[in-house]
């Protein structure tokens, strides 16, 4: 995943867990996840990313992910922590630090959606 640069997918439904490990420069928008969403690859070999406007059916999980920004986003529970993650736009109590870590959460309150591509 760290190779996975310049890299996104949008407006989609997968109907199934789903695995998105990338590296800095990607996005994932408006996209359905039927299941679980994992941001690794077993832990590691992932380097930050987007999400937003999205929705997980259960937990999204960010394993070792270094920085990571999510806007707009809705889950059951948010799982890992490391370095940098922010939150905008999202449930209170939705994201909670694992024990024992410390990182800092950053949130703000919930933005419209952007409906146009800024490139």
């Amino acid at each position: 995943a760290c190779c996975n640069f310049w890299r996104g997918v949008e407006n989609m439904e997968l109907e199934t867990n789903t695995m998105w490990a990338v590296s800095q420069a990607t996005f994932m928008r408006r996209v359905q996840v039927d299941g679980a969403l994992f941001l690794h690859d077993e832990y590691g070999w992932c380097s930050g990313g987007f999400l937003a406007d999205s929705n997980t059916d259960l937990m999204t999980d960010s394993g070792s992910q270094q920085q990571w920004l999510s806007r707009n986003c809705n889950w059951k529970a948010w799982m890992g922590s490391n370095w940098n993650m922010v939150f905008v736009g999202t449930e209170e109590g939705k994201i909670q630090p694992e024990p024992g870590r410390s990182f800092r959460i950053q949130r703000w309150r919930r933005l419209k959606p952007c409906r146009k591509n800024h490139f």
